[in-house]
C-alpha cells in the first residue's frame, strides 16, 4: 500500500466535523463493511441489517465530536455495531453475549467453545478493520463482490467501477494480497 492510500481517520473525523460532505461519504464508505459484516455474522435479515446500519450511523453522527481518539474510529464503530445488532436480535446487553439463545442465533446448532466464538468474532473484526484501510479501488471491488446486497454480476461491477470484466478476477486476487499484507502489518492476524 502506498503511503497516500492510507486512511488517517483522525483527519477524516476532523473534516467531517468541519462539515465536509465528501469526508462524510468517505467515512461512511469505510465503516459500512464493518457494520454489515457484524450483521452478517449475527445472521440478521436484510431489514435488520439496515436498521442496525441506520442506528450505528445515527449514534456516530451524534457522538463524532466526543470521540477522544478519532484514530480508533473503527474500534468504536465495531463496538456500536455489535451492541446494536445484539439489541435487534433481542439478546442481552453487551455484558452477556454467551447465553444459549445468542449462541444458537449466531452459530446455529454447532456446539462451539467460547474460544471458537471469540476467535471467529475477532477474525471478522480484523478483516473489516483491514478492509477500511485498503485503497479505494480495492475497497470498492471487494465491497461489490462480497458485501453488496444486490449481488451485482461481473458485468455490472465492470460498468460501475470501470474495470474490464476479464480483469476482475486478477484485480480481486491483488486486492486480497493487499488485504493480507494489511492484516499482517497491523498484527490483526
Amino acid at each position: 500500500m502506498r503511503k497516500d492510500d492510507r486512511i488517517d481517520f483522525a483527519e477524516l473525523v476532523k473534516q467531517c466535523l468541519a462539515g465536509d460532505e465528501k469526508a462524510w461519504r468517505r467515512l461512511t464508505l469505510r465503516v459500512t463493511p464493518m457494520i454489515f459484516g457484524m450483521c452478517n455474522k449475527m445472521r440478521l435479515s436484510s431489514d435488520e441489517k439496515y436498521e442496525v446500519f441506520g442506528q450505528v450511523m445515527l449514534i456516530l453522527v451524534q457522538n463524532l465530536a466526543r470521540l477522544r481518539k478519532p484514530d480508533k474510529l473503527l474500534t468504536y464503530v465495531g463496538t456500536i455495531a455489535r451492541n446494536e445488532a445484539l439489541a435487534v436480535i433481542g439478546g442481552p446487553g453487551p455484558e452477556d453475549i454467551s447465553t444459549p439463545e445468542i449462541i444458537e442465533r449466531l452459530y446455529g446448532s454447532r456446539n462451539l467453545t467460547p474460544e471458537e466464538i471469540f476467535g471467529s468474532v475477532s477474525r471478522i473484526q480484523a478483516v473489516t478493520k483491514a478492509m477500511a484501510l485498503l485503497p479505494e479501488k480495492c475497497f470498492k471491488l471487494l465491497w461489490a463482490l462480497f458485501f453488496d446486497s444486490d449481488r451485482p454480476s461481473y458485468k455490472e461491477i465492470s460498468k460501475r467501477l470501470g474495470i474490464p470484466v476479464q480483469s476482475i478476477g486478477p484485480t480481486r486476487k491483488r486486492c486480497f494480497k493487499r488485504l493480507l499484507n494489511i492484516l499482517k502489518r497491523n498484527k490483526l492476524i
